[in-house]
C-alpha cells in the first residue's frame, strides 16, 4: 500500500514536470514566432528605407541637374549682356566721334555761313545730348538686369547647398532609425531567451 502511494506521488510529480515543460515549450515557441515576425518587419522596413533612399537619390540628382542647367544659362546670359554692353559702348564712342568731327567742321564753316550752320550745330548738339541721355539709361538698365540675374544665380546656388544639407540629414536619420530597430530586436530576443531560461 505504501509503495502504491509513493508511486502515485511520483506519477503526479512527473505529470507536473511534463506540464511545466509543455508551458516552457509553448512560451519558447511563441517567443520564436514573435521574433520571426519582428525580423520580418525589420526586413520590410529596411527594404522600404532603401527604396526611399534610392528615390531621394534619384530626385536629388534630377534637381541638381536642373539647378546646374539654370545656373549655366544665367551665366551665359551675364556673359552675353556684358558682351552686348561692350559692343554698345564701342558704337556710342564711334557715334560721338562722328558728331564731334561734324561739330568741328561746322565751327570752321560758321564764320562763312553763320546763320544756317549755327542752327545745324545746335541741332547736332541737341542730338548728341539726347543720345548721351538714352545711352546712360540703357547702361543703367543693363546694369540692373545684370544685378538681378546675379541675384537669382546666388539664390539658386543657395538652394543647391540647402538641398545637399537636407538630403544628408535625411540619409543620416534613416541610418540611425535602422540601427535602433536592429538593436531593439537584439535586446528583445535576448530578453526572450533569458525569460525562457528562468522559467525552465
Amino acid at each position: 500500500m505504501s509503495d502504491l502511494i509513493n508511486a502515485q506521488k511520483e506519477f503526479e510529480e512527473l505529470i507536473d514536470q511534463l506540464e511545466k515543460l509543455k508551458n516552457v515549450n509553448q512560451i519558447t515557441s511563441e517567443n520564436a514566432e514573435n521574433a520571426k515576425k519582428i525580423v520580418q518587419q525589420i526586413k520590410e522596413y529596411s527594404t522600404k528605407a532603401d527604396s526611399f533612399l534610392d528615390q531621394v537619390n534619384k530626385e536629388y540628382g534630377e534637381t541638381e541637374q536642373r539647378v546646374n542647367a539654370a545656373i549655366k544659362a544665367l551665366e551665359e546670359s551675364i556673359e552675353k549682356s556684358e558682351k552686348v554692353n561692350s559692343e554698345t559702348q564701342s558704337l556710342v564712342t564711334q557715334k560721338f566721334s562722328v558728331l564731334d568731327s561734324g561739330l568741328n567742321e561746322l565751327k570752321d564753316l560758321e564764320g562763312k555761313t553763320q546763320k544756317n550752320f549755327s542752327k545745324m550745330a545746335e541741332i547736332l548738339t541737341t542730338l548728341k545730348e539726347e543720345d548721351k541721355r538714352i545711352q546712360g539709361n540703357q547702361v543703367k538698365t543693363e546694369k540692373n538686369l545684370k544685378n538681378k540675374i546675379e541675384g537669382i544665380a546666388d539664390q539658386l546656388s543657395g538652394f543647391k547647398a540647402t538641398t545637399n544639407d537636407e538630403f544628408s540629414i535625411h540619409r543620416k536619420e534613416a541610418k540611425v532609425i535602422k540601427a535602433i530597430m536592429i538593436l531593439s530586436l537584439v535586446i528583445m530576443i535576448a530578453g526572450f531567451i533569458t525569460m525562457s531560461l528562468l522559467i525552465s
